[in-house]
């Protein structure tokens, strides 16, 4: 279900041209809890009628911005897109695979690194997000 959020959230940006598809990253996708009243209204009745939604942030690795959208899982589409202004999303696993390629073939790290007499292909690089 959530997998299927994802996707939808990455259309709608694109869909409605905001971002490109291939530049669209996901930093987390999860459920909205539905209103507790709207819980306590269906108890004893059948639970289709409660509202499914998920909400994924996305960023665009080509334009550094970060989106909010809501997806209606009951009708596989976005309900609302949000572009967040002035927002880093956290780390994704792609973020943390790349960190280290693109530190160590920077000429000032590895001059850096060489100066001080360190091997820059063995200096461990562990990228933090502050």
């Amino acid at each position: 279900e959530l997998e299927a959020a994802g996707v939808l959230a990455g259309q709608a940006l694109a869909s409605k041209g905001l971002e490109p598809l291939a530049s669209i990253r996901l930093a987390d996708v999860s459920l909205v809890e539905p209103n507790k009243y709207k819980i306590i209204a269906y108890q004893g009745n059948s639970l289709l009628g409660l509202p499914r939604t998920a909400q994924a942030t996305a960023f665009s690795i080509s334009s550094g911005k970060t989106y909010r959208i809501l997806v209606d899982l009951h009708a596989q589409s976005a309900s609302k897109v949000e572009h967040v202004p002035n927002v880093q999303p956290p780390f994704t696993p792609e973020d943390y695979e790349s960190c280290e390629s693109i530190v160590r073939s920077h000429a000032g790290f590895r001059a850096v690194m060489s100066k001080a007499g360190y091997n820059p292909d063995k200096v461990v690089v562990d990228p933090w997000s502050v």
